[in-house]
């Protein structure tokens, strides 16, 4: 009989190590599930509030490259105002000279009334200075005729989709005049060419 309630006594102790046990192993697990799950759920919530922020402040603005009626297409993001309509035309200049390396530096502010769109250039453009003794292949060029040619008919296309992409005008023939650094004719002494600051630009002229 001793025998008997000494083994009940036992098996009792070891059930109640065991429960005692189980229930220390379920409240350190769920503790632990709280903790790892709180931040992650704050850094996620943080990481969609930034990622909103960045949509924000960018907007997207077409770039277009070639001459004549043939363009290629570069879409470009500007960082700035948060009203996709407000992107300042020398912001678009801007990154049009980081894709293609060329100097698109203006001597003063661009600017657009109903009559169009005024440009002047700075002396330290690459309309007078040639080609980057380092060219990107893609905008390749092989002489400063070829580079100015680009030029012009690249902003005057940009510029024109651009003033009708923010509301400024219905049409994207909008005239675009070009002008020197010191406001008048802009002449390209080094391929003899003059562009007339009394006339909107139109086609390149024949060297």
């Amino acid at each position: 009989m001793t025998g008997k309630r000494v083994f009940l006594a036992s098996c009792v102790a070891v059930c109640l190590l065991i429960s005692s046990a189980c229930r220390m192993h379920t409240t350190a697990s769920e503790g632990s599930v709280e903790r790892s799950t709180e931040p992650l759920t704050e850094q996620a919530e943080a990481g969609q509030e930034t990622q909103s922020a960045e949509e924000k402040r960018i907007s997207d603005v077409t770039l277009y490259i070639g001459t004549g009626d043939t363009f290629i297409e570069y879409p470009a993001a500007y960082h700035g105002s948060e009203d996709p309509t407000d992107i300042p035309a020398k912001a678009v200049l801007k990154a049009m000279a980081s894709l293609t390396d060329w100097n698109l530096d203006v001597s003063t502010p661009i600017e657009l009334d109903e009559n169009g769109i005024r440009v002047t250039f700075s002396s330290e453009s690459s309309l007078f200075s040639g080609p980057p003794l380092e060219q990107k292949e893609e905008f390749f060029v092989y002489d400063a005729y070829q580079l100015d040619q680009m030029i012009l008919d690249s902003v005057k296309k940009t510029l024109q989709c651009w003033a009708r992409e923010m509301g400024h005008t219905d049409s994207d023939t909008i005239d675009v005049w070009f002008y020197g650094p010191d406001g008048g004719d802009l002449v390209l002494e080094n391929i003899g060419i003059t562009i007339s600051s009394q006339n909107p630009y139109g086609e390149f002229p024949v060297s």
